[in-house]
């Protein structure tokens, strides 16, 4: 999807799985074949309450127990969104613990803070790797 995505007018991901939700772009959208939605970038917000650019900062702040991703203990969904929403990037949050209105919240980061770059590691999905495949190699 990121190699070829400007070499396409759209790009379907065909699955269910949040995690791919980061790819959604311009021309690449995500089919939920089992609910039969189309994610754009409006989409995604309504579904996660984020912007598919901060999936994985968000995925790292709630963790994903099913796939074994730890998260900060005592950040729900709603307070992932609602800090990504006021400080846009995981960096940008932890570079703000101990200032955060939300005392819970930076208790949370203070504690378990460690846990978001961990899982960070863990949901970011690697694309720089090289396919050896050109766009004429996906011709149908």
């Amino acid at each position: 999807v990121t190699q070829f995505k400007n070499d396409f007018d759209e790009i379907y991901i065909a699955s269910g799985d949040k995690d791919l939700m980061q790819f959604v772009d311009g021309p690449v959208k995500m089919l939920d074949t089992m609910k039969d939605i189309i994610y754009g970038r409006d989409e995604v917000f309504e579904k996660m309450g984020v912007y598919p650019e901060q999936v994985v900062d968000y995925l790292s702040l709630l963790g994903d127990s099913s796939d074994n991703i730890p998260g900060v203990k005592g950040i729900g969904a709603k307070g992932a969104a609602k800090l990504l929403a006021e400080f846009g990037t995981l960096d940008e949050l932890m570079k703000n613990i101990g200032t955060l209105s939300n005392k819970r919240a930076n208790t949370a980061l203070e504690k378990h803070g460690e846990d978001a770059y961990l899982s960070k590691g863990l949901v970011e999905i690697v694309t720089d790797l090289d396919l050896e495949m050109s766009v004429d190699d996906l011709a149908y």
